[in-house]
């Protein structure tokens, strides 16, 4: 059977399909972060500010202590070579934006180990995504799907469109309820909200409830389901 809602989920998210697979996962040593001025590299690719945040958080360096070094050579690398030997110098993924060759960059690190590149993988979690808006009939309108580059998530935004509430009983100030779902590679959050339709001074809105996270592991698409559900 055919399902407009679907197809148009589907659609969404191809779009932002080569953006995610732009997106690979490195091993990284941490004495193979090098760092030149202001800036800190691994190999050829610049480390972000965001990525930059995730190495001083491994390695337990407060962020004001970089800006306090004058000398590389002198006071960095010592204390880069300390500190990476008291953390054995063990492998962190580098998650790296590969779109551009002649700028790469780190976007974030993450303290797990890996052992061999690979791609940033969502696409079992998009398909349970996919499968739970399949269950819910016409009555749920997809709103906006894009892919987060500095969370590295896939964000979705769905609206309940039987459920439309008129505050004042004239039209002027209607709210509808919906539900975000934030799939990341490890863990997914879903909200609840309540979108402002239109307003007497033409505002619309968007209000966020509660935030729910669960860890991604291995279940059926029912559990998946039940999960959404509960929120």
């Amino acid at each position: 059977m055919h399902l407009p809602h679907v197809a148009l989920l589907s659609e969404k998210i191809n779009s932002v399909l080569p953006d995610i697979r732009n997106i690979i996962k490195v091993p990284v040593q941490l004495s193979k972060i090098q760092k030149n001025g202001v800036q800190f590299f691994y190999e050829d690719n610049l480390v972000s500010e965001a990525a930059l945040n995730d190495l001083l958080r491994i390695l337990s360096i407060r962020s004001n202590l970089i800006g306090e070094i004058q000398n590389d050579e002198t006071q960095w690398s010592p204390l880069h070579s300390s500190l990476s030997n008291i953390k054995n110098d063990r492998v962190i993924t580098a998650f790296c934006d590969i779109r551009d060759v002649q700028n790469k960059r780190v976007l974030r690190f993450n303290d797990e180990p890996i052992e061999e590149v690979s791609e940033l993988n969502l696409n079992k979690g998009i398909g349970y995504i996919e499968g739970y808006i399949a269950s819910q009939g016409e009555n749920v309108k997809v709103q906006d799907v894009l892919f987060n580059t500095h969370t590295l998530q896939l964000e979705t935004r769905f609206r309940n469109t039987e459920l439309t509430i008129d505050v004042f009983g004239d039209n002027n100030d209607l709210w509808s309820g919906g539900f975000s779902i934030i799939l990341g590679e490890s863990k997914t959050q879903v909200s609840p909200y309540l979108l402002r339709l239109s307003c007497v001074n033409g505002m619309t809105v968007t209000h966020m409830a509660s935030q729910r996270y669960f860890q991604n592991r291995e279940f059926r698409q029912t559990a998946f389901n039940k999960l959404i559900i509960q929120q």
